[in-house]
């Protein structure tokens, strides 16, 4: 009879027993973490815009509630970090968010770019091949890991370390204008003019680096003593090119982050730059939504939403613009692309014939605006050619595109169409030498110019001695 109580005793004593071990270990965690959970940095914010002080106000929130989950601490970095704000504030955030998640190739890489803005180099290199080792492999994310990597190796003068990875690089990516690049510029600090110029010249074509890499091969041309490659380079790097900088996968994650309108449209530049269009057009649509009275918002929508074929869209967008700037020039060179690709694809797709001429010639009022106040606006000059073209005005197209290469001769493009045109007229060798600078001049990946030049007769052939009355030495001549 004494055995039932005896038991509810033995089972009560193990119960208490394991709720106190369970406080042991609890308490056990809080005292093993130094002096309980760290609390978030103060951040000042009284110079700080509404919007900006209002999500980061909310992100610190987040981490004062979850102050042991990394991505509380990883947003309020990133945050940061997405409007430029105090870099030692987001530094703290993301070396917390890498302790608490250390398998997240995030928290190190972003880690990596604070301490480097902080002039901490040597620091930011273990990080940088952390986030190396996180990524998949062969992904675009270790890519730009591996690229920041090698670039950082190069400021610290570890040069072959630099260019392992850089070769690791295109081993995966052979046509990577930032790993050529970055290789040009080790061949460059070393005196190695023809690998030098080799390297560069692969970037000439690419959004993000075809400035810097003229200003380059103008001197290494001078060095091999190319003296006319040398003036054409020079020419090129002192025209209106932009180089928008390399588009960077982790940054771009944090995009939607990013509230100051000037942070949003360098990311949506980047973004176009990579070839990232969807992305592009996403954020540059919800800009204009965000900016409704801005003009330079639906201009950028409607820069980018034709990339993806979007043209209604994009009209839409440039008519908005228009209407809160008329006198923006931009606004009517693309509605003028807008129309002239919008009757390209009806003529395609042998839709209304009359509705696709009522379109191009559209275009061509357009671009004519533009060059009644702009006389040099080459894009302009573009437009029209092409327009021109499809209505079957064959020397007023021709006379057209070359006014947009000599406005602006350091456009793919540009070279391209004059190059097929002059190629449909039958002048074969003056087509031949535009379509060579369009190759030369293309991104790595664009086979267009190629596939133009392998539509010429070879050069023995006698119609590949046709050519126009115009000197070719020169585009601008």
């Amino acid at each position: 009879m004494t055995t039932q109580p005896a038991a509810r005793q033995g089972r009560t004593l193990v119960f208490v027993l394991a709720a106190l071990l369970l406080l042991a270990g609890a308490v056990g965690a809080y005292l093993w973490w130094p002096s309980g959970p760290p609390a978030p940095p103060e951040i000042p914010l009284d110079s700080v815009e509404p919007e900006v002080a209002r999500a980061v106000r909310g992100a610190r929130a987040a981490v004062v509630k979850e102050p042991r989950a990394a991505a509380t601490w990883g947003l309020l970095g990133r945050t940061l970090l997405a409007n430029e704000m105090n870099t030692d504030l987001s530094l703290v955030c993301f070396l917390e968010a890498e302790r608490l998640d250390p398998k997240d190739p995030r928290w190190p890489y972003f880690a990596a770019g604070d301490l480097l803005n902080l002039g901490k180099g040597a620091e930011a290199l273990p990080k940088l091949r952390r986030a190396v080792e996180l990524c998949e492999p062969g992904d675009a994310r270790q890519l730009a890991a591996r690229l920041w990597l090698a670039e950082t190796l190069r400021t610290l003068g570890q040069f072959e370390s630099a260019e392992d990875q850089l070769n690791k690089v295109l081993a995966v990516a052979p046509n990577e204008p930032r790993a050529h690049f970055g290789l040009g510029l080790l061949a460059y600090e070393r005196g190695q003019w023809p690998a030098c110029r080799a390297h560069l010249e692969k970037c000439v074509g690419s959004p993000q680096a075809r400035k810097k890499a003229c200003v380059l091969l103008a001197t290494v041309c001078e060095r091999l003593q190319d003296k006319q490659n040398a003036d054409k380079y020079a020419d090129l790097a002192t025209r209106p090119l932009k180089d928008p900088g390399w588009a960077d996968p982790f940054l771009a994650e944090n995009a939607r982050l990013a509230l100051r309108k000037r942070d949003q449209t360098r990311i949506v530049e980047q973004l176009q730059a990579a070839g990232d269009f969807k992305q592009a057009a996403a954020l540059a649509t919800q800009m204009a939504a965000d900016f409704p009275d801005d003009s330079s918002a639906h201009i950028l929508a409607g820069r980018v939403l034709p990339r993806l074929g979007q043209y209604r869209r994009a009209e839409e967008h440039l008519h908005k613009a228009r209407a809160l700037a008329p006198d923006k020039i931009e606004v009517y060179y693309l509605l003028s692309m807008v129309y002239l690709e919008q009757g390209k694809v009806l003529q395609a797709q042998q839709g209304d014939r009359q509705k696709a001429t009522r379109l191009f010639e559209e275009s061509c009022k357009q671009a004519r605006w533009v060059l009644a106040r702009k006389p040099d606006y080459g894009f302009a000059h573009y437009a029209l050619g092409l327009s021109l073209k499809h209505l079957q005005r064959s020397d007023e197209a021709l006379a057209a595109l070359r006014q947009a290469v000599h406005c602006n001769p350091e456009y793919a493009d540009i070279h391209l169409a004059l190059g097929e045109a002059l190629a449909e007229a039958g002048k074969v060798r003056e087509a031949r030498y535009y379509l060579e600078q369009a190759a030369l001049l293309a991104e790595p990946n664009d086979p267009r110019p190629q596939a133009a030049l392998d539509k010429l007769p070879p050069r023995d052939d006698p119609k590949a001695k046709a050519s126009g009355p115009r000197s070719v030495s020169s585009p601008g001549k």
